[in-house]
């Protein structure tokens, strides 16, 4: 075999280059074309029949088709957050078209005298109720025990600022997220979940005895 001269190697590497961004630019329009299609079909086909005619007729994965079609439904979207979409792959465009996970942060913060509540799918709930400190939050976590009618609750034992308040929620609150709500609830002097009472918070507080 031939050893090719480097300058020979150098204009096969940017002829390949070229073409490797020149398919790159390419896939998205394409995904958008092939999105804008399946919507199109998705419509004709009825409710109900969509799965069936993809199986039938599309060669693609139903994820795909998915995609393809967000990212044609989303293509303004798209170009208001770049102005260099068609450099975007087809994995990125999908991101950042994915809605967001979890509550977000004007959801998780009560309003003046109400506390939050979040539940998700497995019936655990979180509350994040206003402290008598303006600006500050106990976060606090109920979960049901399996097999029992009881349940456990983990929390904040000081209040938190609100910017501290994700790092306080168990991560399954951000990915499984069922409802979120505010309900009517005056500031906490103590987190009223953790303590019984006022007493038994100033034990621990000021280290007069064990969480009794």
């Amino acid at each position: 075999m031939s050893t090719l001269q480097l300058h020979d190697i150098a204009g096969q590497i940017n002829d390949f280059h070229g073409k490797a961004e020149s398919a790159a630019k390419t896939a998205i329009q394409y995904a958008r074309q092939c999105g804008e299609l399946l919507a199109e079909a998705k419509a004709q086909v009825g409710h109900g029949n969509w799965s069936q005619w993809l199986d039938g007729n599309f060669n693609g994965t139903l994820r795909s088709a998915q995609r393809y079609m967000k990212i044609a439904s989303g293509w303004n979207q798209l170009e208001s957050k770049t102005t260099r979409v068609s450099h975007l792959s087809i994995r990125e465009a999908a991101k950042m078209l994915a809605e967001p996970k979890g509550p977000q942060r004007d959801e998780i913060i009560p309003p003046a005298g109400m506390m939050t509540d979040i539940l998700t799918p497995s019936g655990s709930w979180c509350w994040i109720i206003p402290a008598s400190q303006d600006g500050f939050y106990y976060v606090t976590t109920v979960e049901p025990l399996l097999g029992s009618d009881d349940w456990v609750a983990t929390g904040t034992k000081r209040p938190v600022r609100a910017d501290a308040i994700r790092q306080m929620m168990p991560p399954a609150f951000w990915f499984t997220m069922d409802d979120v709500k505010h309900v009517e609830r005056q500031p906490w002097d103590y987190n009223e979940i953790l303590f019984r009472s006022l007493e038994q918070w100033m034990d621990h507080r000021f280290g007069r005895g064990g969480n009794q």
